[in-house]
């Protein structure tokens, strides 16, 4: 690729990336002009402030005798010689520009847990605890990065997608995924590794196929919080689930879409009766079953038990004061418990 086409394809990229934001931006520059300089090294490698200098191409070419736009201003920064940055040093001061500061435009989930993942997993640039602190992150969320991250590449290969991050990107995978991440941290010692396929599987698959109104709410409050926690309930649901599984293979992985044609094929797919058969079995197995309901006024009536408990002995407590105060609570307490008794009148016994 020839120097200017490789210059218009990532001015391409970083525009496309938000486009209001960086119009907006646009619009401030050609107003005010460049008011905060960028961060430059001296081979040209642009460190900080890509936006700012991909209005200014935007605006020379609009306004190319406009002298306020035929330059970015920046700090250059030499990289051989005295005083030459080190690689962990650029690294680390392209993150502080990129993620560490409040008042930059956001970059998106993805894009930061991506390079938080590369720069400790892949690269073993940095700790977990030196990247927190670079990013302006609890520890604890840069665990959650790797591991949703983790997950992502795992769902792209499922889907014959390896590094295809648009997918992710364009079908809104990575939210979803973080509650699946953290339940596998807790209980990783607990599962299986079939098991863990199983439920990964299942989870690609919805996520991708089937029409969801709130799809990291759902999949996090159905399989997360309820199916995959109850052994015998996840085995009933993969028994009944495997009809439509098959079919998506059919459909979808053997087909071995790519790029847009796999996002459209998702997207499709998402239509179809069998996208709609699928939703109505993952609400059947959210249900709550028999069991679970007496289960639950089991641990109700034990509750209610222990505050009836505590209510009579602090009856008996206020009942020995002589004061008018004292008098009063009491009344309080006995017209109190004669509304329950009342209510458990109309108990269908």
């Amino acid at each position: 690729m020839e120097e200017d086409e490789y210059n218009k394809a990532v001015e391409d990229i970083i525009w496309n990336i938000d486009r209001q934001k960086n119009s907006d931006t646009k619009e401030s520059i050609k107003k005010f002009g460049q008011l905060v300089v960028g961060v430059v090294l001296d081979d040209g490698t642009v460190v900080d402030g890509n936006r700012r200098f991909t209005c200014l191409r935007f605006l020379n070419r609009e306004y190319p005798e406009d002298p306020n736009f035929k330059y970015f201003k920046a700090c250059i920064i030499p990289t051989e010689g005295t005083g030459a940055i080190s690689q962990k040093e650029l690294r680390m001061m392209e993150l502080a520009a990129q993620f560490g500061q409040e008042d930059k435009v956001s970059y998106s989930a993805v894009n930061k847990a991506l390079s938080v993942y590369e720069d400790i997993e892949i690269n073993k640039a940095f700790t977990i605890e030196e990247m927190a602190k670079l990013i302006n992150e609890k520890s604890s969320s840069i665990v959650k990065m790797i591991n949703t991250v983790k997950l992502l590449n795992a769902f792209l290969d499922y889907f014959n997608c390896s590094e295809d991050y648009l997918v992710a990107k364009e079908l809104n995978i990575y939210f979803p995924l973080e509650p699946l991440a953290d339940f596998f941290r807790i209980r990783s010692e607990a599962l299986s590794e079939i098991d863990k396929q199983k439920m990964q599987s299942v989870f690609y698959e919805y996520l991708s196929c089937s029409k969801l109104e709130l799809p990291t709410q759902t999949l996090r409050k159905s399989f997360v919080n309820i199916i995959f926690k109850n052994n015998k309930k996840f085995e009933r649901f993969i028994e009944k689930y495997e009809k439509y599984s098959r079919i998506i293979a059919e459909e979808i992985i053997a087909k071995d879409y790519k790029g847009e044609d796999f996002i459209e094929a998702c997207k499709d797919f998402r239509e179809t009766e069998i996208s709609k058969d699928m939703v109505s079995l993952l609400e059947e197995f959210v249900r709550p079953e028999p069991e679970d309901i007496i289960q639950g006024a089991q641990k109700r009536i034990e509750k209610i038990k222990k505050e009836i408990e505590d209510l009579v002995n602090d009856y008996t407590l206020i009942k020995k004061e002589s004061t008018h105060e004292a008098q009063q609570g009491c009344l309080s307490i006995r017209n109190g418990v004669s509304e329950i008794i009342e209510l458990l009148k109309d108990f269908p016994f």
